[in-house]
């Protein structure tokens, strides 16, 4: 699903990932499906060397001066609700990094009175992976039977970002995705273990009606970067390392169809291509689905201090 409208888009945010957000967009911009690109960022040396059309300090100053026809919140979680309510009080879809907030009753509270036209996408960008979606389309055609575990893996040689928490930062993610491909809330999975400390997380689920185990393992300053996804079933497993962009599948027979899969398309390129598409639409979108948000905020409210 494609835009065929340039839009003109804000940028809130420009540090680290900002900055992966503001790549992309200049991408895009190139090929003709944004036209105009305003950042903002309360720190002026985050700006200084983009090749931006307009620079501002303060949302609510480029939400006044530039004529806007979508806004990304690429900032820390405690910002997203207000920063959010000015996009939205602006009449402007809205892309939000993930998570959508750090406080669980105020994140149910705005998702729940959002006006029935207003378009939040929330950058839960593994959902656009290719290789995700290959696999949630195979679980849910049984391809490979009844799936015994689901683990996500993502570690890093990076240091921690100051503040940053295990769970919010990387093992956000693996919330989303554990549950989504099993096609079961989060918290209708019994919670096994939940490991915490201030640079990595361990957390094992089950589920109690099929057995089915899942796991998050995440972690900074490791010695090397592992991103992968694997799935063991009766019939069949698969590894999809999305660092890579390469999916392997195996039949229990012990051959591969097909040997490996590979995708040159990012997954960021592709959550923008949908939300531009969204975006387009003129109706109201909530991405993933507010019930989900509101599933996973519930489990990181009562898990994020153990």
């Amino acid at each position: 699903m494609r835009t065929t409208v340039a839009k003109r888009i804000g940028l809130v945010g420009c540090g680290r990932w900002g900055a992966n957000h503001f790549r992309t967009l200049c991408s895009l911009r190139e090929e003709g499906l944004v036209s105009f690109l305003a950042v903002c960022d309360i720190d002026e040396a985050a700006t200084a060397k983009l090749d931006a059309d307009a620079v501002h300090q303060d949302m609510e100053e480029m939400l006044r001066m530039e004529h806007l026809d979508a806004v990304a919140l690429v900032t820390p979680p405690d910002s997203h609700l207000a920063l959010l309510d000015l996009a939205l009080s602006a009449g402007l879809p809205v892309l939000i990094e993930k998570p959508f907030s750090d406080r669980h009753d105020a994140s149910v509270k705005a998702l729940t009175s959002l006006p029935a036209d207003a378009v939040v996408v929330v950058g839960y960008l593994l959902r656009h992976h290719p290789g995700v979606q290959r696999l949630k389309r195979l679980i849910d055609e049984g391809r490979f039977g009844a799936i015994q575990s689901l683990c996500y893996v993502r570690e890093t040689t990076r240091r921690k970002p100051v503040q940053a928490t295990p769970l919010e930062t990387l093992a956000v993610h693996g919330l989303d995705l554990v549950p989504w491909l099993l096609n079961e809330p989060l918290n209708s999975l019994q919670t096994l273990a939940c490991e915490l400390d201030d640079t990595s997380a361990q957390i094992e689920f089950e589920s109690p009606n099929e057995g089915t185990r899942g796991c998050v393992q995440v972690a900074w300053q490791r010695g090397s970067e592992v991103r992968t996804v694997t799935v063991e079933g009766s019939l069949g497993s698969a590894l999809l390392d999305f660092g890579a962009n390469t999916l392997s599948l195996l039949h229990h027979d012990g051959s591969q169809s097909p040997p490996v899969e590979t995708y040159d398309r990012e997954p960021l390129e592709e959550e923008w291509r949908f939300f531009l598409s969204v975006a387009c639409a003129g109706q109201g979108v909530v991405f993933p689905d507010a019930n989900s948000l509101i599933d996973q905020g519930r489990w990181m409210d009562r898990h994020q201090t153990l």
